[in-house]
């Protein structure tokens, strides 16, 4: 072979390794196109799964439930109330939206609860713990604060309570929670900005405080007037409550529309009172009064 022959030889060489290494490069490059399209595709996939609505039923009967009873948080441990904080008895429970025996409690013995509460006999505190089984125990227990904030823990209580049973595991996914509130007319906005807010973190660790001076060991663990009920049960407790009721009477609860409902009318009569009736008052009043007197 000739010197001429051999460089060109060697030309042709090193034009395939060429040839073979931008092959090579192409085929890399292609493959990391694919793989950046597969992943934008995968999370896209599971953005829409993340984000979408998840189903939020609202057991029957729930809107109904707590009507004429006023919502609150309660002044001394800072948890939501139910019914007059006046009442003579005061009812603390300490239970888990994931405990079965928890929900048990709630399908057996709200009712007659709540019956008391509108009579004014009791007030009912629930304090949330994060015991039992469900997964995320502690998201359920920010969702119903943050219903609180808007007025409607109790309706929203019961409806974590029902998808306990309803969902198991995945009954309380943020998705979930949101269009629990939704459903409800919360704002899901303010909703959205409470689960996570340093009110809820401190409300959330108020109870674990709270379990702690209290040495809670299992859910549900009721109080009747700051007695614990030790194995409770509907029998049990409604007579621990007549027990402790004694002789007091019952103070039926005032919602807060009701107070409202005495404050905006005397604004609004003012004016009215001062301005048109002052001189017809008198012409009228006059007589009368007059007549009184020679009677």
């Amino acid at each position: 072979m000739t010197k001429r022959q051999e460089k060109k030889s060697g030309s042709s060489v090193k034009q395939r390794r060429e040839e073979k290494k931008r092959e090579q490069m192409r085929q890399r490059n292609m493959r990391i196109v694919i793989g950046i399209v597969v992943l934008f595709v995968v999370g896209g996939v599971l953005f829409f799964l993340v984000n979408q609505p998840q189903n939020a039923p609202i057991p029957s009967g729930t809107l109904e439930r707590y009507a004429g009873l006023p919502q609150g948080f309660d002044e001394e441990t800072g948890f939501p109330i139910l019914g007059n904080p006046e009442a003579p008895v005061r009812v603390v429970e300490a239970s888990s939206f994931s405990c079965a025996a928890c929900e048990v409690f709630h399908d057996t013995i709200l009712d007659d609860l709540l019956e008391l509460a509108r009579e004014g006999v009791i007030s009912y505190v629930f304090v949330p713990q994060f015991t039992g089984e469900v997964q995320n125990a502690e998201g359920a227990a920010r969702g119903a604060i943050c219903a609180a904030r808007q007025g409607m823990f109790w309706e929203y209580h019961d409806m974590l309570f029902d998808w306990q049973t309803r969902f198991g595991n995945t009954a309380f996914s943020q998705n979930r929670m949101v269009s629990g509130a939704d459903a409800l007319g919360l704002d899901t906005g303010a909703f959205r900005s409470c689960l996570g807010s340093g009110f809820t973190d401190g409300m959330i660790g108020d109870s674990e405080d709270w379990r702690d001076a209290n040495n809670i060991g299992s859910t549900p663990t009721t109080y009747v007037n700051g007695v614990p009920i030790v194995g409770v049960s509907r029998d049990s407790l409604l007579q621990q409550i007549t027990a402790a009721q004694g002789n007091q009477p019952a103070v039926p609860p005032v919602m807060d529309e009701e107070v409202i409902a005495t404050e905006e009318p005397i604004v609004e009569a003012t004016p009215e009172a001062t301005e048109e009736p002052t001189v017809e008052a008198t012409a009228e009043v006059t007589p009368e009064a007059t007549e009184e007197s020679g009677e």
